[in-house]
């Protein structure tokens, strides 16, 4: 019993410390979801997963990234999953971090549907066309 008092009192005097610690930072910084939160001709400087820092103006979007434009040099794509931190373009200051980008899934529906389509016809025809695919079926 005694073992059982000390692990709560420890675990209840434990748990300001944590919370305290959590903050020392400061907050964090807000998380923003980056295939909406910019428009074309916007100024931006990130910082990739690598440590590469990329300053610029946002040009083509993409679902996977964007282009970033810093004339004369050529044009950059930057991947919106290898983004660790938006910072301010004139400071360099951390404004945000990116949101988790959702998988892009687009493609199942066609791919299911057209399976599903395929098996249909194999059950209805017992196995006919796809037969045919391989054979000559006069």
């Amino acid at each position: 019993m005694k073992y059982v008092t000390a692990l709560v009192l420890a675990a209840l005097l434990s748990t300001p410390a944590v919370r305290a610690s959590a903050f020392q930072n400061g907050p964090a910084a807000p998380q923003m979801q980056l295939f909406t939160s910019w428009t074309r001709y916007d100024r931006i400087a990130v910082e990739l997963k690598n440590g590469v820092r990329v300053n610029g103006t946002v040009g083509d979007r993409t679902n996977r990234g964007v282009y970033i434009e810093h004339p004369p040099a050529a044009r950059t794509f930057v991947a919106y999953r290898t983004v660790r931190t938006i910072l301010d373009p004139d400071t360099g200051a951390v404004v945000g971090v990116p949101a988790p980008v959702p998988s892009d899934r687009r493609w199942m529906a066609p791919v299911l549907v057209a399976a599903g389509v395929f098996v249909f016809v194999v059950i209805v025809t017992h196995g006919l066309i796809p037969l045919c695919l391989f054979a000559d079926c006069r």
